[in-house]
């Protein structure tokens, strides 16, 4: 029987799922957990400092629904997903890319206004 993972592996291997937006449910069926192990692990992450703050990803519910990057992307023309993998720089989520091309956007705009 294989040794089981010690959980700073578990984050290695949840921490980038996470980081795409993943649900609990879908990253169990990617690295092979139950649905309640990987909430777990997930909650534990979180609150030892592992995984981001649900409630700091979530800032802006009240305002405007954040949304699901990857569902978004999901059903986007391939011409678009290639352009995007070209795009986002290496090392750096599809998510990070889009907020950094949200923050220039406001930047420009800001910009704008001030001239």
């Amino acid at each position: 029987m294989p040794k089981s993972l010690s959980f700073e592996d578990r984050m290695k291997q949840i921490k980038p799922l996470v980081d795409q937006g993943m649900t609990c449910a879908e990253i169990g069926l990617k690295i092979g957990l139950l649905n309640s192990q990987t909430k777990r692990l997930v909650r534990r992450g979180r609150k030892e400092g592992h995984l981001p703050d649900k409630k700091i990803a979530m800032g802006m519910r009240n305002r405007r629904p954040v949304g699901l990057l990857s569902a978004s992307l999901k059903g986007q023309d391939q011409g678009f997903i290639h352009w995007l993998e070209r795009e986002v720089p290496e090392g750096m989520t599809v998510s990070d890319f889009a907020v950094a091309c949200m923050i220039d956007q406001y930047h420009e705009e800001l910009k704008g206004k001030n001239q």
